[in-house]
């Protein structure tokens, strides 16, 4: 029963990713892991020369553990060029997340 349980919910989790950009995909695992104070996992989503400080990351990590449990990521359509902007759906409430992509699809730029 637990094991089928458990294959459910993977099932879901899988369903409600799969709706997901590639693009939203990255910002989601990106807020995770800002939210949870774990960066390490991401790092390699960002470019070397990502204009990013580690100041920068603490604080939006303590602003996105703030906001409770992710619910969803969704890009918007209307942002700044150059730029890709994502709307994060907390617990608590809502923020705008930007994100600047080299050709590659890293992460050369970001902030909330």
């Amino acid at each position: 029963m637990r094991a089928k349980a458990c294959a459910i919910v993977v099932a879901l989790l899988l369903a409600a990713c799969s709706s997901q950009t590639p693009r939203e995909r990255l910002a989601q695992r990106v807020t995770v892991a800002l939210a949870s104070g774990d960066f390490s996992g991401v790092q390699s989503l960002f470019a070397p020369t990502a204009a990013t400080t580690r100041v920068e990351i603490a604080e939006d990590a303590d602003e996105l553990a703030a906001q409770g449990a992710l619910k969803s990521v969704r890009e918007e359509t209307s942002c700044d060029p150059g730029w890709h902007c994502f709307r994060a759906i907390f617990e608590r409430g809502a923020l705008t997340e930007h994100a600047r992509l080299n050709g590659e699809g890293r992460i050369v730029g970001w902030y909330l």
